[in-house]
């Protein structure tokens, strides 16, 4: 700006406006300083009754605690003050006094019919400087006594007298504490007054401050104005300044909040997009499992759907870290089956084990439950991240995952703790916290050969924590690590899976079990013929083996070479060899992806690893039975063949009859979904975008709409809002999102639309079916016949 000559003012400001402005700036100063001094004197003087009250409501309480109510109730005539029996009574009231010099008054009263009675007195041994106030004796009517006192002993509560009331002793805030007799009646109350003074003592120092910085502030605003002709230049350039720092702040949270939104546009666009394909690759993947196979072709399909299921875990955990940074985490604790989960769980990198030579195994305590209620998904989630890493950093050896189940005995309650054990390198102490955190590996240098990106632990301390539970590594620093989380849980059974024998478990009871297998595998197999009845013999080795046949018969036998070993076929024909082995079943374990051609000469059966106990059980039956079967695929064809005919007959449709129409602009979602339903005992009508769902729900009323949120011309929210405005209900028809949008906003957005259900994509068969028995429960009248 430029300078003004000197004696006038700077260009377009006169000296009047100068003057004008310089006393105006000086009056705001003082005006603003006192409006802002006298508000904060009246929040402070409120922060000082409120300290006061605060005092007198602590110091009550805890000198009440302190009462010894047998004492009290000992003290019954104003003879008795001054005796031993008043002095130890009074105790609880001196320490007050002592550490509490500002109170005034300590004492104790009792309920006498309609009267308070006082028994202790704290002034009998303390006196306060000039208090002329005679002691109160021992049964001395309180004839004036505020009504808090009264509350405190009828509503058994701490009272406070927060604003001052007078008595024959001087005006007093006081505060008033219940003490009780062994059976929790109210004994008396203990009283704590302070004098106004004490309060006016703090006021007036408040005041002091308040006069000296208004006189402070008119000074201020005095020097304000007198520099305030000199500042007008500079305070132009300032503004000007300001300005435009404003504006550069202004885009740079614009640009922020860009990034934020475009962040959570990617997230969203990508898992929508990831999930669309994956819901036709899973669904018709289910779809083709429920029909008969043969061993191979089932297990090409089981292997698409494990590596599927893996890509979905990948994504569900760069989300879900996205949703943990913003607490948005959903938890949905419900009943489930624990050991298919647990397999599962090791199930997914058995391919990965396989290919480094590691062996995998769960090991699971008797009285683990069979069923427990917590959230599966976030408990499969952190399983799978610990069995992935064991994998990663495993080169050689074996992992574990061993299962206890602690409690209830404990304070903590029931708790199911999972330790996942590998034989890999060890961690050292110093870097275990560290691992926890986002982004950190124990070698994250360029050339390490793991890679990732040392967000798996991260995520799963998170995730325990959000159920509730723990998560600790344990390790030496050298060899082997273990990861062992704890969660609470609620057993929905009490028995261990297969605790009680079955039909078909007692067909191996009493059996003899020969056993060829190493390590963790080796405790499995026995624990688990020993859950079922049979007496085991085990061996290290083929030389072990042969000893044993050499010396008794068996009924069975479960060999399980070393991964690096191929010579099965050796070890068949020597066991044949021998007496005791020529009629005796043979089954071999290998691994899961390995190829399971029929039985090789002399070999009964296949099992793949890791090792399935309902699997085992029925291919050990088979075995007996003379019914080879060739791995995991066979013992299950016929128990699967049975599930699809029942689906294909419509057994869930006739149970639970509903009429659907379903909304999905995507052809191969509308054929999964159509060939899912139809397996159900479903027919199903299609619409092809909101405003086709609109127009056919509007002629053919169905029950339940399954309803894509992103679909052209009009989407599923929309499409929704006008189904519900045109219908008046909100129950029927029952409307269920199915989207690969699944963050919580779109859940949210969703419910607000006024859909009744979210089923996130990749929707399974399971989902489906309890979508539609919640659709069913609902839109079914109760039954009052009953």
């Amino acid at each position: 700006m430029p300078r003004s000559e000197p004696g006038k003012g700077t260009v377009g400001i006169s000296r009047q406006r100068i003057l004008r402005e310089s006393v105006g700036a000086g009056l705001a100063i003082v005006s603003v300083a006192g409006a802002g001094l006298l508000t904060l004197y009246w929040i402070a003087s409120r922060a000082i009754h409120a300290e006061l009250s605060s005092t007198l409501s602590s110091a009550a309480a805890l000198t009440a605690a302190s009462i010894d109510p047998t004492l009290h109730d000992s003290l019954r005539s104003p003879s008795q003050m001054g005796s031993d029996l008043y002095r130890r009574a009074s105790q609880p009231l001196l320490r007050l006094r002592s550490s509490l010099p500002s109170v005034d008054y300590a004492y104790s009263l009792v309920a006498r019919q309609d009267d308070l009675r006082f028994v202790l007195d704290s002034t009998y041994y303390v006196k306060n400087a000039g208090d002329r106030n005679p002691v109160v004796g021992v049964g001395q009517w309180y004839r004036d006594a505020p009504p808090e006192a009264w509350d405190a002993i009828r509503q058994d509560k701490v009272t406070v007298v927060d604003k001052p009331y007078q008595d024959q002793w001087g005006t007093f805030m006081s505060g008033f504490a219940p003490f009780h007799n062994a059976d929790g009646s109210v004994a008396g109350i203990v009283g704590v007054d302070m004098s106004t003074s004490q309060m006016g003592a703090k006021m007036l120092s408040l005041r002091l401050t308040l006069a000296l910085t208004l006189g402070g502030s008119a000074l201020l605003a005095a020097l304000a104005g007198f520099s305030r002709w000199r500042s007008l230049t500079s305070r132009a350039l300032a503004l000007e300044e300001y300005a435009r720092a404003s504006k550069l702040a202004e885009q740079a949270a614009a640009a922020a909040e860009s990034a934020s939104q475009a962040k959570s546009s990617f997230l969203a666009t990508m898992g929508h997009e990831i999930r669309t394909p994956l819901n036709g690759v899973l669904g018709l993947t289910s779809v083709l499992l429920q029909t008969r196979l043969d061993g191979p072709q089932r297990d090409c399909l089981e292997t698409i759907r494990t590596s599927g299921e893996s890509l979905l875990a990948l994504l569900n955990d760069i989300l879900d870290y996205a949703k943990i940074e913003v607490g948005a985490v959903r938890l949905e604790p419900r009943a489930f089956a624990l050991l298919p989960l647990l397999e599962h769980g090791l199930g997914l990198y058995a391919s990965e084990a396989h290919r480094k030579g590691i062996e995998l195994t769960l090991l699971m305590e008797p009285d683990v439950p069979a069923r427990i209620t917590t959230d599966p998904d976030r408990l499969g989630q952190i399983l799978r991240n610990l069995v992935s890493n064991a994998v990663k950093f495993t080169d050689q050896g074996e992992v574990v995952m061993e299962v206890r189940w602690l409690g209830p005995g404990s304070d903590a309650g029931p708790r199911l703790e999972v330790a996942i054990r590998d034989s890999g390198p060890g961690i050292p102490a110093d870097s275990q916290e560290r691992l926890f955190q986002p982004f950190v590996q124990l070698d994250g240098s360029p050339t390490s050969q793991h890679g990732g990106t040392g967000l798996g632990l991260a995520i799963c301390r998170r995730l325990a924590e959000n159920l509730g539970g723990t998560i600790r590594i344990e390790s030496d620093g050298t060899t082997g690590t273990t990861v062992v989380v704890t969660i609470p849980a609620v057993a929905s059974k009490v028995e261990r899976a297969g605790a009680e024998p079955t039909a078909a478990e007692r067909a191996l009871a009493g059996r003899s079990l020969l056993v060829l297998a190493r390590g963790a595998n080796r405790r499995l197999l026995e624990q688990a013929a020993g859950d079922w009845g049979m007496s085991w013999a085990d061996a290290s080795d083929q030389a072990g083996v042969l000893g044993l046949l050499a010396e008794r018969h068996f009924d069975l036998a479960i060999l399980d070479p070393p991964l690096a070993n191929p010579e099965l076929g050796e070890l068949v024909r020597a066991i044949r060899d021998q007496a005791h082995g020529r009629e005796l079943p043979l089954v071999a374990l290998q691994p899961m992806l390995a190829q399971l051609p029929p039985p090789a000469p002399g070999l009964s059966s296949s099992l793949a690893k890791p090792i399935r106990l309902e699997v085992l059980h029925q291919v050990l039956v088979d075995a007996l039975n003379s019914q080879p079967s060739y791995g995991e695929d066979a013992a299950k064809a016929p128990q699967k063949a049975t599930r699809a005919t029942a689906a294909a007959a419509g057994s869930f449709a006739l149970r639970h009859p509903l009429s659907i129409l379903i909304a999905e602009d995507n052809g191969t979602n509308r054929k999964v979904l159509d060939l899912q339903l139809r397996r159900m005992g479903y027919a199903v009508r299609f619409a092809h975008d909101g405003h086709e769902a609109v127009a056919l729900q509007k002629g053919i009323d169905p029950d339940v709409i399954l309803m894509d949120i992103r679909m052209p011309n009009c989407d599923g929210l929309e499409a929704t809002r006008e189904i519900r405005r045109a219908q008046g209900s909100s129950l029927r028809p029952w409307i269920v999102a199915i989207t690969a949008n699944v963050m919580p906003e779109d859940q949210r957005l969703a419910q607000a639309a006024g859909m009744n259900d979210f089923l996130a994509k990749p929707v399974t068969i399971e989902a489906m079916e309890r979508a539609l028995a919640k659709a069913h429960g609902a839109l079914s009248p109760p039954d009052w016949s009953i």
